[in-house]
């Protein structure tokens, strides 16, 4: 099985259309993403266009990659007969039109969302599903006649993102919507029901919610919190993932459902073990593969890890009956999370540093490897960033800090 991109140009001609094509049991089909650019501009052994200019181009024919490889490689894994042709209609909702074919224009932006929703429900998990029907209700809002497909332009996607900007929302929730909104256009220009994608240079450019402010704790903060004496059972808990998770910096789900079997241990000549965690994160589906230092092995080690069969949990806040489905999960994850936060302030308050939340031990183990000097390429991997510029966030957090610092000598 091989799943890749070519350039087709006919004879003669320096123009050609980007086509992504799978390979398998000596078959092929593709489809053309919609995209037509100068032979010059594409790279035949990345299989993708050169140029910055084409970076949007590229996540495209990347994501059309990717789902091609999964419902094959999931046809395999269940040992089903792997059809191209259905494998096409499964990606791509329809079968694939020819160029002598009509393109449909009566499709409506809310109708094509539901469509999506409903042709992908392996492949939208329950937080994804509430952010799309977040985003119809608020494209509702914002006009109450469905537009068409047709007539997504630049200037509607304008009009909606200053919309949202009037109704108040927080600059992490507008970046959601859009996110969604980009899924279903490039996944309906894919399908030839659209031409035109509205967003990138020069069209619009929805601020990530990474300029806001990401709440870390400082050294000595640091040193406080890990001190810290519990009070009760509760605290207990949850400081021994404080101290685990300031030494891993996985998110709160991950580290809920970590498993024993989820770590490595590595039997050294001196008689010492090195415990490894490895681990494919929940939200980014990346993997990660961490050395546990000391602290984080000894939080392990408190919770009985040595007493633990392979399949147990290591921080037993879930139980058997919270793993029934996905929505379950998510449900239990975010009740356990929203205690765990509880608790953590708590504990803020009563050693007077800033109140913080089960992510912000994430940040925290970010800003100190970067102030460190670790790499922001090895800081990317760790954490299970898939976009390397996500890890760029922290860098630029630290530098402000500093900055700040320097400022107070001038006051």
């Amino acid at each position: 099985m091989k799943v890749t991109a070519r350039l087709s140009c006919k004879k003669n001609d320096k123009m050609g259309y980007i086509q992504v094509i799978a390979y398998h049991d000596g078959n092929q089909k593709e489809i053309s993403i919609g995209r037509k650019i100068d032979a010059e501009k594409w790279d035949k052994n990345r299989c993708m266009a050169k140029g910055k200019e084409y970076d949007l181009l590229n996540v495209q024919i990347n994501n059309t990659r990717r789902a091609l490889e999964e419902a094959i490689d999931s046809r395999i894994a269940q040992k089903l007969e792997v059809n191209l042709d259905n494998v096409f209609n499964e990606v791509f909702g329809s079968p694939v039109k020819k160029k002598s074919e009509k393109k449909s224009s009566d499709i409506s932006l809310k109708n094509f969302i539901n469509v999506f929703i409903e042709e992908n429900p392996d492949k939208i998990n329950h937080c994804s599903l509430n952010s799309y029907r977040s985003l119809i209700a608020s494209l509702h809002k914002f006009e109450e006649n469905d537009v068409m497909l047709k007539d997504v332009n630049v200037a509607y996607v304008n009009r909606y993102y200053n919309f949202l900007l009037n109704c108040g929302l927080k600059t992490a929730t507008i970046q959601t919507r859009f996110k969604k909104l980009k899924k279903i256009i490039s996944t309906a220009i894919i399908r030839g029901l659209m031409t035109e994608y509205p967003f990138g240079k020069g069209k619009l450019t929805v601020p990530g919610s990474r300029n806001g402010k990401r709440k870390f704790l400082e050294d000595y903060e640091v040193e406080k919190l890990i001190h810290y004496r519990p009070e009760n059972d509760s605290e207990l808990r949850v400081l021994r993932i404080i101290k685990f998770n300031l030494n891993a910096g996985l998110r709160i789900g991950d580290v809920l459902t970590l498993r024993k079997s989820d770590i490595i241990v590595q039997e050294l000549s001196t008689s010492e073990k090195i415990f490894r965690l490895q681990k494919t994160t929940s939200k980014t589906d990346t993997d990660v593969n961490i050395k546990l230092t000391n602290q984080a092995k000894q939080q392990l080690l408190d919770s009985g890890f040595d007493n633990l069969s392979a399949n147990d949990i290591l921080f037993p806040w879930l139980i058997n009956a919270d793993f029934k489905d996905e929505v379950t999960l998510f449900k239990a994850i975010g009740s356990k999370t929203a205690y765990f936060n509880k608790v953590l302030a708590g504990i803020c308050v009563k050693l007077e540093i800033k109140r913080i939340s089960s992510h912000s031990l994430r940040h925290t183990f970010c800003t100190s490897l970067i102030s460190k000097g670790v790499p922001i390429t090895s800081i990317a991997k760790l954490v299970g960033h898939s976009d390397v510029s996500t890890t760029m966030i922290y860098a630029q957090i630290v530098q402000e800090t500093v900055d700040d610092a320097i400022d107070k000598l001038e006051s």
